[in-house]
């Protein structure tokens, strides 16, 4: 039982440091459009 808990919360990191990561990539992407039409 434990390690299916282990394993979900494991699954549930992964996810969420993925959509973290695209929001990321998302925002510097929309900074640096803005920047080069600022330019």
């Amino acid at each position: 039982m434990l390690n299916f808990e282990h394993r979900f919360f494991y699954l549930a990191m992964l996810k969420f440091n993925v959509v973290l990561a695209q929001l990321v990539i998302a925002a510097e992407g929309g900074r640096l459009q803005q920047e080069q039409r600022d330019r």
